[in-house]
């Protein structure tokens, strides 16, 4: 059973579990007898101490899980070492001073990109991992950046930084539903320069402001132009608008 839950490396043995209303309280003792130093490499079995840490896990059938982990702290040997004593083991399953389990983390991570701040507080109380808003946009901003990739389909538009005083250009990739970068302006030599450092696009879309057509032809001639829907939906409600405001006979 243990293997199952934890990882292997942890080496780590569950005591006792307890349930009391709707929380899980799961009792693990580390079984971890020797370990290497992460400052000089030297394998260590003397046990210098033991101490508890009380994470949350991942929920079970919607029951909110924290481990009680007594984990041991070994003592470094090499005398020409800095570092006195250290944990090991942990380090992928939980990280130093963590109160969440690494996996509980990447739930979180992905609820949060998925719905945001509040929606993804909502839900992860229903799914038994209740953290507030404000830590899951933490975690977003926090996330390592995804690694780039070539893009073949890019849609261009501005996005307001102080509506109405400044604005920026978003870039997405739309094969990916994923936006891929920010500019700080809406120029068309920048997004311009932005394209011609991608040469694989052979689509871009985008509106019909002048700024943006421009730049498109300069930074990706060899790529299709076509106006985005929403664009085009919102241009087809001008028009009918227009087309009606000169029909009042008709509208009455």
């Amino acid at each position: 059973m243990n293997e199952l839950i934890f990882p292997p490396e942890a080496s780590l043995k569950i005591e006792d579990i307890r349930k009391v209303n709707q929380h899980i309280d799961i009792y693990v003792r580390s079984q971890q007898s020797e370990a290497s130093c992460p400052a000089c490499q030297t394998v260590s079995s003397y046990i210098h101490g033991r101490y508890w840490r009380h994470p949350q896990d991942l929920p079970w059938i919607g029951l909110t899980v924290q481990l009680h982990l007594e984990v041991r702290r070994f003592a470094c040997r090499n005398e020409g070492c800095a570092r006195k004593t250290f944990t090991a083991g942990l380090t992928e399953f939980l990280a130093p001073r963590a109160r969440r389990t690494s996996r509980l983390k990447e739930h979180h991570l992905a609820t949060a990109q998925a719905l945001g701040g509040e929606a993804g507080r909502r839900l992860a109380y229903q799914l038994g991992m209740p953290l507030s808003g404000d830590t899951l946009i933490r975690e977003i901003r926090q996330a390592p950046e995804p690694p780039t990739v070539s893009v073949r389909v890019v849609g261009v538009d501005d996005w307001a930084m102080k509506k109405g005083h400044r604005y920026g250009t978003i870039l997405v990739d739309l094969e990916q539903h994923r936006p891929i970068d920010l500019l700080g302006s809406r120029e068309a030599d920048e997004v311009a320069a932005w394209l011609q450092a991608h040469p694989e696009i052979e689509m871009v879309s985008r509106d019909r402001g002048k700024e943006f057509i421009k730049a498109a032809t300069e930074g990706a001639p060899q790529a299709e132009q076509v106006a985005d829907r929403w664009h085009l939906l919102a241009n087809l409600r001008e028009a009918v608008v227009t087309f009606l405001q000169h029909k009042p006979v008709c509208l009455q």
